[in-house]
């Protein structure tokens, strides 16, 4: 199994490129690049999610014969492979549907196959790792139970979700994510942005209140309203952005819903008022169409183009012009830039404590089992599962060590910037005080910012 791989940096802008230059320009560039330049970025394309997207792409302006003969036979394989997964995805897709309809379970699928069409035009050319649902806190019991029926056991629980996955004999590859057969994993989200608390508890989650319907063929599933969609696909862009990893498929997503959705009056009238609701939707749209467009290209969409950029306060705004598109766009398992983007979060200009800073860098736990097993498994069965999560750990301590250096480096950077908004504004300590700042302020802010790059 093969974690990480360093890809040839200019042919991965190229290939971004490609999604929104005209057509000339992807057929000349990226011509220019050598067979080693496409086998060293192949895994690249694989962890981002573009490749099927890019092969499609590609053969829509005519560059195909751009790319490197061996990478665009594999990229056809995958694309056959994805067709067949997809089918087989589909049918468990709607068993489950099907069982917790039965079982009188309110819920909702959340992204997925319900982002079809406004998403993605095509779902074979989608790689989906997992069904989401939207259910409601009191019916979780309920809902693992009949998970359990079908085989899956639960990986991991938090505040917001329980994951369940299908026990694996071994590690696949990143090529299996395009297989059929491969196992699968479920997510149950019980607590979306907005749900309704009392003392710490989840009461309900609103969403469920306003459920739309997706169709696919004679089949009718619920699914969130598509307002909630396009916020429920902002604030999984910022979740991601808040950790190591971040797709670049998931904000061509997000550019390319948006665009369908651009003379649809009402329904960017809801975006808003979520926004104005939700200090942190609003911050997941602002960075979700910031960083879509300046990926693959501006917006045609007036109401996402012109989201007003002072939902951002002005050191998120600074990380984002800063470190954005290198988050977004960096080889996995990813970067520990986002411990700026948390700092930022908070509002904080201060450099954390030693202890503070190597707990954020190096996590005392961990990582979670990456190969569950089933509750009868074999000694062989364990004895390959506790060896795979050996190579895990280490690999996991490799990415620590580099990444930790990086983040020192940057660190640094930082608070050289960060400090002259403290010294302009004072010491602001939350996020709040710094958004109410920044419609003010921004302009002189970033003048200061660009002074000390």
């Amino acid at each position: 199994m093969k974690w990480m791989n360093s890809s040839c940096r200019p042919l991965v802008e190229a290939i971004v490129a490609s999604f929104r230059d005209p057509a000339e320009l992807p057929r000349q560039r990226l011509r220019t690049f050598t067979k080693r330049d496409w086998q060293a970025t192949e895994f690249w394309l694989d962890t981002s999610g573009l490749a099927l997207y890019f092969l499609d792409r590609v053969k829509a302006i005519g560059a195909a014969d751009s790319v490197d003969g061996r990478i665009l036979h594999r990229l056809e394989e995958k694309r056959a492979h994805n067709a067949r997964r997809f089918a087989d995805q589909f049918r468990e897709f709607a068993e489950l549907n099907k069982q917790f309809r039965a079982a009188g379970v309110c819920y909702a699928n959340v992204k997925g196959f319900t982002l079809f069409p406004h998403t993605c035009p095509d779902l074979t050319a989608r790689v989906q790792s997992d069904f989401d649902f939207l259910v409601e806190s009191g019916q979780l019991s309920r809902c693992r139970a009949l998970l359990e029926q079908r085989g899956y056991i639960l990986t991991a629980a938090t505040a917001r979700t329980w994951e369940f996955k299908t026990p694996v004999s071994q590690r696949a590859s990143i090529e299996g994510q395009y297989q059929p057969g491969q196992p699968r994993s479920v997510e149950l989200h019980f607590s979306l942005d907005g749900a309704v608390r009392a003392n710490d508890k989840l009461i309900y989650d609103p969403h469920l209140d306003r459920l739309g319907e997706w169709k696919w063929g004679k089949e009718c599933f619920p699914a969130l309203r598509p307002s909630d969609q396009l916020i429920g696909q902002a604030l999984h862009i910022f979740g991601h952005l808040r950790n190591e990893h971040t797709r670049p498929s998931w904000l061509l997503e997000f550019r390319r819903h948006a665009l369908a959705r651009r003379g649809d009056r009402s329904f960017w009238n809801e975006v808003r008022d979520a926004a104005v609701t939700s200090r942190e939707v609003s911050i997941a749209l602002s960075l979700a169409a910031f960083l879509s467009s300046d990926l693959f290209g501006e917006s045609e969409t007036p109401a996402l183009a012109e989201w007003p950029g002072n939902a951002l306060p002005p050191l998120v705004a600074d990380w984002r012009h800063r470190y954005g598109r290198r988050a977004v766009l960096a080889d996995v398992p990813g970067t520990k830039l986002y411990l700026l983007l948390e700092r930022a979060l908070q509002g904080d200009v201060r450099v954390p404590g030693r202890t503070q800073r190597l707990r954020r860098v190096f996590p005392i736990h961990l990582p979670a089992r990456i190969m569950p097993l089933a509750p009868r498994h074999s000694p062989r069965e364990r004895f390959l599962s506790d060896l795979m999560q050996l190579r895990f750990l280490l690999y996991r301590t490799d990415f620590h060590i580099r990444q930790g250096i990086v983040y020192a480096l940057e660190a640094w950077r930082c608070n050289r910037v960060w400090r002259s908004y403290s010294d302009c504004y004072g010491n602001p300590s939350s996020i709040e005080t710094l958004g109410l700042r920044y419609g003010q302020a921004h302009n002189g802010a970033s003048s200061a910012a660009s002074d000390t790059k």
